[in-house]
């Protein structure tokens, strides 16, 4: 058995030394956590996010924590558009805090897709009782 484990680890060092299989490995990753997401919600691959089912779903690649959160747990939903330095474009942070335990924080960037999103986001909320602050525009 210890050998197989040993194989495994060599094999994995070998990967990390080339930066294209490095970096292949870390696009399938993120493909793959966004596809399960997506799927698991029933919402679109390019949503960052999607209400259904009475959940929220994060459908963002680098979200740690818990990627559905139950509507009723959420008492409000904070937006705020941060404008990108250097050439990497704005972005909204949408705060969703929790009733109980943290707030949880999710990074959305800007495009038509997702700036219809976040108007939608107060209408899609409003039947769950949840607030929505912030600069939706």
């Amino acid at each position: 058995m210890s050998e197989y484990i040993h194989y495994f680890w060599v094999g994995f060092d070998f990967m990390g030394r080339i930066p294209l299989l490095r970096n292949a490995c870390v696009a399938l990753v993120i493909v793959i956590r966004r596809l399960t997401a997506s799927l698991r919600s029933g919402g679109s691959f390019f949503e960052a996010y999607h209400i259904a089912k009475g959940n929220f779903y994060i459908h963002g690649a680098i979200q740690f924590g818990p990627r559905s959160i139950p509507l009723k747990d959420i008492r409000s939903i904070q937006v705020h558009r941060v404008r990108g330095r250097y050439g990497s474009g704005n972005r909204y942070m949408v705060y969703l805090e929790r009733k109980r335990g943290r707030t949880i924080t999710v990074i959305v960037g800007e495009s038509a897709r997702n700036c219809r999103l976040m108007e939608s986001l107060r209408a899609d909320t409003r039947k769950y009782g949840i607030k929505v602050y912030g600069d939706i525009s």
